[in-house]
């Protein structure tokens, strides 16, 4: 969704508030990454020019993420509130990285496109790993047994010969 900032742009002091849905559907965090959506409330933004074409946006929303477990890949729900507040010179970006990102939000029509600005406030505050539970096991890396669901049979012993010397030290202080 765009936003005209002709209005906010026309003179100092304007503010313009605007309520508007997200168009996007899919979240992607990289190259082949991409989360569903399964959730999303309208975005509530806030657009004041101080002076010399330099606004301050402000706005919040809800998202839910539909993302995979780190360890043993059940898809998990995760849900963010966003809240942000930029600062952006719309005539002149500087060296800063938060107004680089924010002007690629703003395009040369002096739009701003909602969907980008909180693709980027997702990126943000999405965590590195999304984990089921705390004490999830993962899954074995023979079989592909989830071990939150059941022990699976394989040997569980060093893959690597020479690490059996490890193992044994390791086994003798594991708590009985």
């Amino acid at each position: 969704m765009l936003i005209d900032l002709t209005y906010v742009l026309s003179q100092d002091g304007n503010t313009q508030e605007e309520t508007v849905a997200l168009d996007m559907t899919h979240f992607r965090k990289s190259k082949g990454e991409f989360y569903k959506l399964a959730d999303k409330s309208p975005v509530q933004v806030s657009i004041h020019h101080e002076k010399d074409q330099v606004i301050t946006i402000t706005g919040q929303c809800r998202v839910s993420l539909q993302v995979n477990c780190a360890r043993c890949l059940k898809p998990v729900r995760k849900d963010l509130e966003l809240i942000f507040t930029h600062r952006v010179d719309v005539l002149h970006p500087g060296e800063d990285e938060d107004e680089l990102e924010m002007s690629l939000c703003i395009g040369d029509g002096k739009m701003l496109d909602v969907d980008q600005l909180v693709h980027n406030e997702i990126l943000i505050n999405l965590p590195i790993r999304v984990l089921c539970k705390e004490d999830c096991k993962g899954i074995c890396p023979v079989c592909g047994q989830n071990l939150n669901e059941g022990a699976c049979s394989c040997d569980q012993g060093p893959a690597d010969p020479r690490m059996a010397a490890f193992q044994e030290i390791f086994s003798k202080f594991k708590e009985v």
